[in-house]
């Protein structure tokens, strides 16, 4: 399988849609908790782990296989 390397820019992008992704997760689940919206909240959730899946990106430097774009958590 092909394991194209990050340059720098591509990596800096990465960080910066992590940090995207979280930071509107984190108010999104404030905000649905606040509002009672409970679907806001999964979706929430599902930005924080998206934004997850690029900082494994950043960290890894390189593009992920399949397998770690659904779980982007070092496995034990």
């Amino acid at each position: 399988m092909i394991k194209a390397t990050l340059s720098r820019l591509d990596r800096g992008v990465a960080v910066g849609l992590a940090v995207i992704f979280i930071a509107a997760g984190i108010i999104g689940v404030v905000l649905g908790v606040a509002k009672d919206q409970w679907l806001s909240i999964l979706v929430a959730l599902a930005s924080i782990w998206w934004g997850s899946v690029w900082v494994h990106v950043a960290v890894k430097g390189r593009r992920l296989q399949f397998g770690e774009l659904l779980w982007p958590f070092p496995r034990r």
